[in-house]
């Protein structure tokens, strides 16, 4: 771990050594690592543009001062490991040929010491993406990555107080974009923990899906700064649909409470499970909580926390046993309500999503009725019995089902896009009217588009008939995914 050699001593007549190290911060035995054998060091002495923070209790932004030292360890012997093709490719391209436009997979530098060479130039980055997100410099004055080989390592990451065990599988090469972009995932991951793992912890084991979700959380915030918008999205939507197709309603909720249902008291061992289910449906969950608040109001709930725990010294840790480093759900759940101003319903939210079980299936549709001039949609409610109990519960929870699980539908219309709002509380199905601005008076007089020489006169005749029928382009159910599961839309 990222401590401080205090003394060395030896016993048995000098035949065993003991190292004793100090932390600056009270860390569990959970996250006490170390790392034995023949490295190669690579530091990093990374000092991030000095940071701006708005977390002090008197309002004044402060400069944060530099942050950690960065150092990458890997097996010494990756250093003598490059073949031929890695050094080929550091002397330059070769001659340009069919086969050197498109090379094949074996062309690639798949050397061990290129790709720790290649992997290093990445944490930084990572690293200060991170910070920038908190507003609040690292709580460790060291940071270590050590990168082992794929035979000894138990996990694909493994995080520690200011250390990260990292296998061979998770090597950043040069010219592999599949493999790079996973390998980039783990190493934001793994510096998002020493954050919220690390750093802070939670306060029972029921509230382990906390930290996990917010973890998830900054992940995903360094993924869309480092790789752009689209790649988050996509790995949001590859998580919402296994979540979809795993959480069948007999998994444990995220958050146990009283005797823990048909599982007794769990006991943190909820954690042992192998499924990923729990880890993507916290990061799910607290995405729709950041959507609800506002990104900007949820950044500055977490930031806060985060430099309260930071702030504190370790006698006052001692003193008032975690104090702030430890997150609680209720207490969090309060707080970005607070700030989003949806304290009323946040109740009914967690008894949905965060104490309940299941995820709802919906399913919705839609049909235009011209003598109402409205959409009449309907959404449908499906699933396991968990989910539908979790749904009732949260009516039961608000006392007014107008006011939760709320549905935003966008009708794009003639005159631009309306968006509308319907309940959808723990009846199967719902239905809503949805009124559409255009007036039918106006659909005559519509303006018509020059046609163009290369139009198809058939379509744009045909297009023009159906709006004179449906004056609504097209619908979209839930635009800012904050629903878990993703509706499917029939017409």
């Amino acid at each position: 771990a990222a401590g401080r050699l205090d003394r060395v001593t030896w016993a048995a007549a000098g035949a065993r050594r003991t190292f004793h190290f100090s932390l600056d911060r009270c860390s569990p035995p959970g996250h006490i690592a170390w790392a034995v054998g023949p490295f190669k060091a690579t530091p990093m002495a990374f000092p991030s543009k000095p940071l701006t923070t708005v977390m002090m209790d008197s309002g004044d932004a402060g400069s944060v001062p530099e942050s950690a030292v960065l150092t990458q360890l890997a097996p010494l012997e990756w250093s003598s490991a490059t073949g031929g093709r890695a050094k080929r490719a550091e002397e330059g391209p070769p001659p340009l040929s069919a086969a050197a436009a498109v090379p094949p997979v074996a062309a690639h530098d798949t050397s061990l010491g290129g790709a720790s060479e290649h992997s290093a130039a990445t944490l930084p980055l990572l690293f200060a993406l991170c910070e920038e997100a908190l507003g609040c410099k690292f709580a460790y004055p060291a940071l270590h990555q050590v990168y082992l080989p794929v035979e000894a390592a138990a996990e694909p990451s493994a995080v520690g107080a200011g250390i990260h065990l990292l296998s061979s599988d998770v090597l950043v090469y040069r010219r592999t974009i599949d493999q790079a972009i996973e390998a980039r995932r783990h190493m934001a991951a793994a510096v998002a923990k020493q954050w919220f793992g690390v750093l802070m912890r939670p306060r029972t084991p029921a509230d382990a899906w906390l930290v996990t979700g917010l973890a998830g959380w900054l992940e995903g915030w360094a993924v869309k700064t480092f790789q752009g918008q689209t790649e988050l999205a996509y790995q949001r939507w590859r998580e919402r649909q296994a979540i979809f197709a795993l959480d069948d309603g007999c998994a444990p909720p995220l958050c146990p409470r009283g005797g823990g249902g048909a599982w007794g008291q769990l006991l943190g061992t909820e954690v042992l499970d192998p499924s990923p289910l729990a880890s993507l449906k916290a990061t799910a969950v607290i995405g729709m909580l950041e959507r609800k608040a506002g990104e900007d109001m949820f950044r500055k709930v977490v930031c806060h926390l985060v430099f309260q725990a930071f702030k504190q010294t370790p006698e006052e840790e001692l003193a008032a046993g975690g104090g702030a480093r430890l997150l609680g759900t209720a207490e969090f759940l309060k707080q970005v309500g607070s700030a989003g101003g949806f304290r009323r319903e946040v109740q009914a939210f967690a008894q949905r999503w965060v104490y309940g079980r299941g995820c709802p299936h919906l399913t919705a549709a839609f049909t235009y009725n011209k003598k109402g001039n409205n959409i009449e949609m309907a959404v449908r409610q499906s699933g396991s019995v968990a989910a539908l109990r979790g749904a009732e519960r949260s009516v039961s929870a608000s006392g007014d089902a107008s006011s939760v699980a709320l549905l935003r539908v966008i009708l794009r219309e003639l005159d631009g896009r309306e968006m509308h709002t319907m309940t959808v509380g723990a009846a199967p199905v719902s239905l809503e009217r949805l009124k559409v601005a255009t007036r039918p008076s106006a659909w005559g007089r519509r303006p018509r588009r020059k046609r163009q020489p290369n139009d198809d006169l058939e379509a744009l005749d045909e297009q023009d008939k159906m709006m004179t029928r449906v004056p609504v382009y097209y619908v979209v159910v839930d635009p800012a995914e904050e629903w878990l599961p993703p509706p499917r839309v029939q017409q």
